[in-house]
């Protein structure tokens, strides 16, 4: 577990130090350039996770639905059987099931 963290801890620092040299040898971009970047990175993550969502939502959702229509067709089913029951009762006959 130690080495695992050790391992992770060393391959971050080496990843921050490398991104900031690379960074420091860019040449300087305005402002403008920098927050439509940044506004369009979030927005592909915002975008991404509610897509995830959504898809989450969906599947959830369409499992409910085959859940309900399933009761429902039972239900269906029982109140049916008890209609003709009690036509068989009323009429003193078979029912015509």
């Amino acid at each position: 577990m130690k080495a695992v963290l050790i391992r992770a801890l060393l391959a971050a620092t080496l990843s921050l130090s490398f991104g900031s040299v690379v960074r420091a040898g860019d040449p300087p971009s305005d402002v403008k350039s920098t927050i439509k970047e940044d506004a369009k990175t979030t927005g592909h993550a915002v975008s991404h996770s509610a897509k995830t969502v959504g898809h989450a939502v969906a599947d959830k959702s369409k499992t409910a639905g085959h859940a309900i229509a399933e009761s429902s067709k039972k239900i269906a089913s029982d109140v049916k059987e008890g209609t003709h029951k009690a036509w068989a009762a009323v009429s003193g006959s078979k029912s015509p099931d």
